[in-house]
């Protein structure tokens, strides 16, 4: 038996890991572990990562941590959103190993497209007892991370990574939903009326010109519906968008400080399949989803089959679109199924269960290493 030695604290004897998570838990009062996040976005790859890692860095210290800061990359609109949070940020082409020696963290976070692996070969050589944990890791060949959680990207052959010393979980139930979206759980979608109200919106950036295709689909439908479009603040496309929706007299929007709300007084989304799938699904917003890329197809596959969300092909043509976004908004009875399905599988708590996940993880690493 080990004995595990954790900030100031010092377990006993420890039979299993169970033990040491509920000492660590009755005494965490006293220690907070020191977390940094390693995050990207931009105009290809989007900004969902960005977003998601802001919200879970605004719940972790209700769970006992200390942010130390962020370490993200050279991207203006990045760097806007993560300098927002007040925390310290650092550029990660070159000031990755200085972030790491100067805050000297217990765990580090990443959460950004691959590779992973050589980032936590590099922490860990600077800081050997780091607790490294992945957001959306497809790297499960090997042994270096502490904790792999796949919210959106699950890999398509293995369902596990295969060190069992890599804690592995995945799927809707650690879905990170922002605080204004967890608070409007409750509230009402608009009343059916005669007016049908459909919310375009693709994330930060819709590398795949998608909004485009939306309108090319529906703008000659406004007697027949009110289309809103929402463009996010790193879309490399968005004078197309305003020139081709003005054309058509529909209403674009940017800079939208109440989303929730907007989601709201939606009947029908249509968005990627990503972050904003599942904030409507929390909502209980039907949506028709069509994905900016392979892992994404996959993961809302994976929820449609949950009866959460209707899919459609990623390249899918505007005819067809339109076709099943009229097809959906004369279905009131499935709109409904889906807006209930939705919320039962997205319930707002996945910030909560990954802050413990973190936790545990931690625990886990001192324990072995003590």
């Amino acid at each position: 038996m080990r004995r595990c030695a954790l900030g100031p604290f010092q377990f006993g004897p420890l039979n299993d890991t169970a033990l040491a998570i509920h000492l660590l838990v009755s005494q965490l009062k006293n220690y907070s572990p020191r977390l940094l996040f390693k995050v990207m976005g931009g105009p290809i790859i989007g900004m969902g990562q960005v977003i998601r890692s802001v919200e879970l860095a605004r719940t972790l210290p209700d769970a006992g941590f200390e942010i130390t800061g962020f370490v993200c990359n050279d991207d203006a609109c990045t760097r806007a959103i993560v300098t927002a949070t007040g925390h310290r940020v650092w550029n990660d082409t070159v000031e990755f190993s200085a972030a790491l020696r100067e805050t000297t963290p217990d765990v580090l976070l990443l959460d950004h497209p691959g590779p992973h692996r050589p980032v936590c070969v590099e922490a860990r050589s600077i800081c050997p007892d780091l607790t490294v944990v992945a957001l959306d890791c497809f790297e499960m060949e090997h042994a270096d991370f502490d904790l792999i959680i796949n919210l959106i990207n699950h890999h398509p052959t293995l369902r596990a990574p295969l060190s069992s010393s890599v804690d592995y979980h995945e799927g809707p139930a650690f879905a990170i939903i922002r605080r204004e979206f967890a608070a409007h759980r409750d509230l009402p979608r608009r009343p059916a009326g005669a007016t049908r109200k459909v919310l375009v919106t693709f994330g930060g950036s819709d590398p795949m010109r998608h909004t485009l295709r939306v309108l090319e689909a529906l703008a000659g439908d406004q007697e027949k519906l009110q289309l809103t479009v929402v463009v996010g603040p790193n879309f490399p496309h968005r004078a197309e968008v305003h020139q081709r929706a003005s054309a058509a007299g529909v209403t674009v929007l940017e800079n939208v400080t109440d989303m929730a709300a907007l989601m709201l007084d939606a009947d029908l989304a249509i968005s990627g399949g990503g972050t904003t799938m599942l904030e409507l699904a929390t909502l209980g917003i039907p949506a028709l989803i069509i994905p900016q890329n392979e892992p994404e197809t996959r993961f809302s596959a994976s929820i449609a089959a949950r009866g959460a969300v209707r899919t459609l092909a990623l390249d899918i043509a505007p005819p067809e679109l339109r076709h099943e976004v009229l097809a959906l908004l004369d279905d009131p009875t499935t709109r409904e199924r889906l807006s209930a399905t939705g919320r039962r599988t997205v319930d707002g708590e996945g910030q909560a269960r990954i802050a413990d996940l973190i936790l545990q993880a931690h625990v886990r690493r001192q324990s072995a290493h003590a």
